[in-house]
């Protein structure tokens, strides 16, 4: 188990690397509603900023079926709950397309 969690996250931050930027604080510049982010502690943050429950949502240009490829997930209560969900998410979409580019990550009060 441990070496499959370090190849996804090996591959997740390959995937991610070349979005990384250095951000301004997220939380002053988006709606207290929703906010865009790209990695796992980042989501958490802006969960608990917004209040549970949330929806999460990838965000790529390259997938168009949102359910149907497992890049939403609805009526999340907690953090472990997010953090379960990220990583379940993040395999389901790279097992699926395993080049696709991800725009980020859209964490939205319900």
């Amino acid at each position: 188990m441990e070496i499959m969690d370090r190849q996804f996250n090996k591959k997740f931050l390959e995937v991610l690397n070349s979005k990384r930027k250095k951000k301004a604080q997220i939380f002053d510049t988006q709606s207290n509603e929703e906010i865009q982010v790209e990695f796992e502690d980042e989501a958490c943050q802006a969960a608990t900023h917004i209040g549970y429950p949330v929806v999460m949502k990838m965000l790529s240009k390259e997938i168009h079926s949102d359910v149907a490829e497992g890049i939403v997930k609805c009526n999340i209560q907690n953090e472990i709950e997010l953090r379960k969900n990220y990583c379940e998410m993040m395999m389901e979409v790279l097992e699926k397309f395993p080049k696709v580019s991800i725009d980020g990550i859209l964490i939205k009060k319900i």
